[in-house]
């Protein structure tokens, strides 16, 4: 081969080599954040069950809502009370919640 060839040859190698050395380093950066991250958040936070005149006033809501076609299978509490959860995991369910905005229906 050439001497232009193996050079060039020798340049892709380098080349691929910075850029997974570089994405390695992200990764590894990337990994310890998250590391570091979940150690001061709380693993598994069991809020306060929910008492039975919330329960009554979802239910109704739901009824009215759903004229009454409806049936809840659960009720959990999404975000933590103190505020320990993500704020983007909040902000994406927030997102999500408003686009199923339910219409209200007529009554007849």
């Amino acid at each position: 081969m050439s001497e232009v060839m193996i050079q060039g040859i020798r340049f892709s190698i380098a080349g691929l080599s910075v850029v997974f050395v570089v994405l390695f380093l992200i990764s590894a950066v990337v990994a310890t954040i998250r590391w570091i991250d979940a150690r001061f958040q709380e693993e598994d936070f069991k809020g306060p069950e929910v008492d039975p005149l919330h329960l009554v006033l979802i239910a109704s809501a739901v009824a009215f809502a759903h004229a009454g076609k409806a049936r809840i299978r659960k009720i959990r509490r999404l975000a933590a009370a103190e505020g320990t959860r993500n704020p983007w995991c909040i902000q994406g369910r927030a997102t999500l919640h408003e686009s199923h905005l339910v219409g209200m229906r007529e009554r007849k």
